[in-house]
């Protein structure tokens, strides 16, 4: 096999990116846009010793799991990786590529089916698109660069998104001279939008004004230069509860899959045991807020690093009315004496890190405390196998974990995973 080289496959499997798997004189090769069942004429396009890469010449035969991608732009941008594979496929992939990350950390996990909402598009809450001084507007980064691309649509948020970058575009007079670098755009599940302008300059007011009046669900055009200004948030409501959110900040952005984990959650914990929550990495507060009113928890913790996200949970608490509630500033470090202070023994603790995972040291903190369970939130299943095998080397047992499809169409997928004392 060689580089350049064309030849005939039969597609077996499809990776988590999106490849259709096939194999050929004792070779695995992993071929671009191609899906299980289609046989293809492809060229290969790198060989190393265990593997090749390929790409799709032609296609000699349809599987009946192959879809057509709904966004010309699907394979300049490189998000929706799984745009082409149907949704059923797309679930059946990510719960196995959780149960592999498992048994590749050596841990024993049974992983049911891939829980969803039947939205695969229009379910993202946020938009992020970047300014180009060649193109002169807001665009998309293409698949592993910082090159923008012109932006027409992005199907996988709502189209009122799209229409208000497209209008923004339409203008550039008024904010060209600013250096503008990002544009973001939230949208709340009552409808109403609020964008945030990122620039090295102050932008013209006029901006603002334009915008508000041609979409009336935009609340709040929030102009900012290099960080500054003052802060801004916004309201939604997550399982009837009120949160505030910063606009700068972080949330989940499928509400709908989102609720679906927070009540699986709850369904998991069933019982608070002695009525505490410990939320580490707590945000705004979401995650323990929630589990904290769905259980009827009688005291709840959480724990941050950001100092503002910190004084938002605490605001957030009060006005879902969980009155037992504190909320500390600080690293995973803070948890023993925490719990020191209060003189809580008996807790479950939930934690929602980054894509990195826990750290060793944070590993080893919650060792340390002995929660009786751990109910670890991952949009990484790789780092979070990681987790699991310390954990469960340590004196714990998995009881359950459970696929979310937060993001359809992208190779990524949040995990719910329930640790509990052997």
């Amino acid at each position: 096999m060689e580089t350049g080289e064309r030849i005939t496959l039969e597609i077996v499997g499809l990776t988590e990116k999106g490849y259709g798997v096939a194999r050929t004189d004792g070779m695995v090769v992993f071929v671009k846009d191609a899906v299980p069942g289609d046989r293809v004429s492809a060229v290969i396009r790198e060989v190393r010793k265990k593997y090749a890469t390929a790409e799709t010449d032609e296609l000699l035969e349809r599987s009946i799991c192959r879809e057509d991608p709904i966004c010309p732009d699907c394979s300049r941008c490189g998000a929706c990786v799984l745009s082409h594979v149907s949704f059923g496929l797309e679930n059946r992939t990510k719960a196995e590529t959780v149960g592999n990350a498992f048994r590749k950390a050596g841990v024993k996990a049974a992983v049911p089916d891939t829980a969803f909402s039947l939205d695969r598009t229009g379910y993202r809450n946020k938009l992020t698109v970047h300014y180009s001084q060649k193109l002169g507007a807001f665009g998309l980064y293409s698949e592993k660069s910082r090159e923008v691309f012109p932006f027409g649509r992005c199907r996988l948020c709502p189209d009122i998104l799209s229409e208000c970058v497209r209008y923004i575009n339409g203008m550039p007079e008024l904010y060209r001279d600013s250096g503008p670098e990002s544009l973001v755009l939230q949208i709340t599940g009552s409808g109403e939008v609020y964008i945030t302008l990122e620039s090295e300059e102050k932008t013209d007011n006029l901006l603002r004004d334009r915008i508000r009046k041609e979409f009336p669900a935009v609340k709040e055009v929030i102009l900012r230069s290099h960080g500054r200004g003052r802060p801004s948030y916004f309201k939604d409501r997550l399982l009837d509860l009120k949160f505030t959110y910063p606009t700068s900040g972080f949330r989940q952005v499928n509400t709908a899959v989102f609720e679906k984990l927070l009540l699986r959650s709850a369904e998991l914990l069933g019982d608070p045991g002695n009525g505490c929550i410990v939320d580490l990495y707590c945000g705004s507060g979401t995650v323990g807020i929630s589990l904290a009113r769905l259980l009827g928890a009688e005291d709840l913790i959480g724990i941050e690093i950001n100092e503002d996200s910190v004084s938002l949970a605490k605001s957030n608490a009060d006005r879902n009315g969980i009155t037992s509630s504190r909320f500390c500033c600080g690293d995973a470090s803070l948890v023993s004496r925490v719990l020191s202070e209060n003189g809580i023994r008996d807790f479950t603790l939930t934690v929602d890190p980054p894509r990195a995972g826990l750290s060793e040291k944070a590993r080893k903190e919650i060792l340390s405390c002995k929660p009786d369970r751990l109910l670890y939130i991952s949009c990484n299943p790789f780092t979070l196998s990681r987790d699991a095998a310390f954990f469960t080397g340590n004196g714990y047992m998995i009881d359950t974990a459970e696929v979310f499809n937060m993001f359809p169409m992208t190779e990524h997928v949040e995990c719910v995973t329930l640790m509990t004392k052997k």
